[in-house]
């Protein structure tokens, strides 16, 4: 029996769907349930949080505060579970509520019933798809936007107080922090609102694609898997689309990840939505809140595209429910067509992204994880090829389909492997489309401690520089992409590291470069040239001293460790008294440009507090520094350092004083490179002195690249003494080694590692 196109009242329209969502109400209740159950509590919970920590800031509550905070942790965690299995319950309502007002298309009883009534196709279609968004979609938008509104006006925020403490001022430290864990809970009002943006974008998706894929199946099984499977099947599809720039650019699209999951709903969407939670915590613990925004996920043109995506699903909807013949309700599919795309499409996309992202290519990819992948792929499909009903005679077309598929993924990821999107990612965007550019952190300051902040250089001269030095390592090949090691092969002992830029554009989008960086002794002298004038271009501006000493600031900075061209690894303290002065000095020779020539010194600013040290930032002094070289030259102004400081961990730096003369002396020394990978011996100060006074402290511009012929002493860990690199030049290579050796023939050093 085919549906009729009756002529109806139009009052017909309006009582079949008050009918209908009269027989779908307790759909309706169960959502507002679940509604009230998610967003409100999640405000409430966020609100009360932050009024108890502001309650222990300002002393309104003195007893019990590590209590206190454990259990408002405890409460953000399950509150954050809690709201997960929300949004899946009303997702799968959703799902259920569209089998339940759309049942016609499944059931042959309600068949006849409904597609007798005096409706046309388009008024039952958009009727039915209307009483399904109330009930699915509308619980969320009103529960979402109550508790959205009553936040934004609540104004409850966070004590001003919380954010002067530093991280060693007493309990403040602590609720500090607390906050830095949940940095969310700066801004709950724009959490909240964010959170239902993306849940009712997510709901809508969800909803729309189980009304397409209602349409296009026979039976409440397949409707209800089949939904599940296309809305995988998006993100497998867009993983497999950018699986050879997953492969090849790596970290290139750390920057473009919620972009890209954004435009892909719904579950692309809730990806989207994670990887910028994760982003802003990575980015307001590491200082550089100010640099991202959760709602940068909704650019202008993924708002396109997702009202572009919702159109075409409700027409593609409305087209399936006018076309299917209702005799095909109770088979499998109404559309034989939809049940292979979504099965092969998602086969395809395992398939190309597993290769892709796995940094591997159809040629060099390990034969046996291809086949094992394939061999998966191929039982899942050929299991549902039988619970479809495929006949066993005409398995033979289930088995050309899925090689047709295969063939075609492998095809699909060896065309993009090879469309020249390489370069993409080799293109510098133009100074004059620039209105803010950053590079690495270790490239802007040489402190390899702190690579992850971002610093966004506004003014001319710094923009045109870093755009500069960006080109110069392009266009001299000192770059390639993350999964293309192999190229730093063509330099002999090449060193390699990672060097990122960040770049705003004046039309409000962003571009982020990310490259391995093979150095040799072959190509380091132009290289270091072109740092060096990049690093005394940045350090003429206001932001390049007022980063450096926001750092010592907000790190309660109260030691400086001098590191002196003409003296040894062990390094010197400053006097505390002049430490304003010495800040004072650097701002006044760095503002001029004075910070050029040869390198004279270099400076650990640390926290030296409870007997552990941290060091928060190192700076180079170099020969045109006369007001901070004058300060440093006087002799009563610093003394040799009363404790030596061992490595525990990457940031962490313990006292001991029996090893005060311990030296480190290792075997290798480059400007960059690994040292997980150095033979390291340590031998006492009164063993190596003459070791000792053959080191110079090494400067990357006059010194050139140090080889493995060099012999670097020092630790390990670089940051634990202001990245100051104390090596034996070639010139006194064949002396040091000569005394090295008797050193392990007649002193056993302390150890060996």
């Amino acid at each position: 029996m085919t549906a009729q196109n009756s002529i109806a009242e139009k009052s017909f329209f309006g009582r079949y769907f008050l009918y209908k969502l009269r027989t779908n109400f307790n759909y309706l209740v169960f959502n507002l349930i679940f509604a009230f159950l998610g967003m409100p509590v999640m405000a409430v919970c966020l609100t009360y949080t932050v009024g108890k920590v502001n309650d222990i800031v300002e002393g309104r509550l003195t007893e019990y505060k590590t209590y206190a905070l454990n259990n408002l942790g405890t409460l953000l965690d399950a509150d954050t579970f809690f709201m997960a299995l929300i949004f899946c319950a009303i997702a799968v309502m959703s799902i259920i509520t569209v089998v339940s007002v759309f049942r016609y298309n499944l059931k042959k009883c309600d068949s006849d019933l409904y597609l007798s009534l005096p409706l046309t196709n388009s008024q039952r279609f958009f009727a039915d798809l209307g009483v399904g968004a109330v009930i699915s979609v509308a619980p969320t938008v009103i529960m979402g936007g109550i508790a959205s509104v009553v936040t934004a006006l609540s104004g409850t925020k966070l004590s001003d107080k919380i954010f002067s403490a530093s991280e060693t001022e007493g309990f403040l430290s602590n609720c500090l922090s607390f906050v830095n864990e949940r940095i969310y809970l700066k801004d709950i009002a724009g959490i909240v609102f964010f959170v239902f943006i993306t849940a009712v974008t997510a709901l809508v998706f969800v909803y729309l694609t189980a009304v397409l894929i209602n349409a296009c199946t026979g039976r409440t099984g397949d409707s209800v898997v089949y939904t599940i499977l296309a809305m995988i099947v998006a993100v497998f599809a867009t993983l497999a689309v950018f699986a050879p720039v997953f492969a090849v650019a790596g970290e290139q699209l750390d920057g473009y990840m919620t972009d890209i999951f954004g435009k892909v709903p719904p579950l692309g969407t809730v990806l989207a939505a994670l990887i910028s939670f994760l982003m802003l915590k990575m980015n307001a613990y590491n200082d550089v809140y100010e640099n991202f925004n959760l709602f940068n996920m909704y650019s202008i043109d993924t708002v396109i595209v997702l009202v572009i995506s919702a159109g075409v699903l409700v027409l593609l909807a409305y087209l399936a429910n006018k076309y299917r013949k209702a005799e095909n309700t109770g088979n499998h599919f109404a559309f034989e067509s939809a049940y292979h795309i979504i099965t092969l499409a998602l086969i395809s996309g395992i398939i190309a992204a597993a290769v892709g992202i796995s940094n591997m290519t159809v040629l060099t990819t390990d034969s046996l994880t291809l086949i094992v992948i394939i061999s998966l792929c191929a039982v899942g499909y050929f299991f549902a090829e039988l619970a479809h009903g495929r006949k066993l005679k005409k398995i033979w077309q289930s088995v050309l389909r899925f090689v047709i598929t295969v063939v075609a993924s492998l095809l699909l990821f060896t065309v993009l492997n090879n469309s020249g999107f390489r370069d993409l990612f080799f293109r510098v965007p133009d100074a004059s489309e620039v209105s803010g550019a950053s590079a690495s952190y270790n490239i802007v300051y040489c402190d390899g401690n702190n690579d992850y902040k971002t610093i966004y250089f506004e003014d001319e001269e710094s923009k045109k520089a870093v755009v500069d030095f960006n080109k110069f390592l392009v266009d001299n090949k000192y770059c390639f992409l993350a999964g293309e090691s192999f190229k730093a092969e063509r330099y002999e002992n090449a060193t390699v590291s990672t060097v990122k830029f960040s770049y705003r554009l004046k039309n409000g989008k962003k571009v982020y470069r990310t490259y391995r960086l093979a150095l040799s002794s072959e190509n380091y002298d132009a290289y270091a040239k072109a740092l060096y004038e990049l690093r005394l271009t940045l350090s003429k501006t206001d932001l390049y001293y007022d980063t450096f000493k926001k750092t010592c600031d907000k790190e309660s900075v109260n030691e400086v460790f001098v590191f002196e061209k003409g003296g040894d690894y062990y390094g010197k303290t400053l006097d505390r008294n002049v430490n304003q002065k010495l800040f004072e000095a650097i701002k006044n020779d760095y503002k001029v440009g004075k910070n050029s020539g040869k390198l004279v010194y270099r400076l650990a600013f640390c926290n030296n507090n409870d007997n552990v040290e941290y060091n928060a930032f190192s700076l180079e002094i170099r020969e045109n520094c006369t007001e901070t070289i004058a300060l440093l030259g006087k002799s009563e102004m610093t003394s040799r350092k009363d404790k030596f400081y061992s490595a525990v961990d990457a940031f962490t730096v313990s006292l001991s004083e029996a090893d005060k003369d311990t030296y480190t002396l290792m075997s290798l020394f480059s400007y960059n490179y690994d040292p997980m990978d150095i033979m390291v011996s340590d031998f006492k100060y009164s063993d190596t002195k003459k070791l000792i006074e053959m080191s110079t402290l090494y400067d990357y511009y006059t010194d050139g690249a140090a080889d493995i012929e060099c012999y670097n002493i020092g630790s390990t860990w670089w940051w634990v003494d202001g990245n100051a690199h104390f090596y034996i030049p070639r010139d006194k290579t064949s002396d040091a080694e000569r005394l090295i050796k008797l050193l392990l023939i007649y002193h056993q050093p302390t150890t060996i590692r």
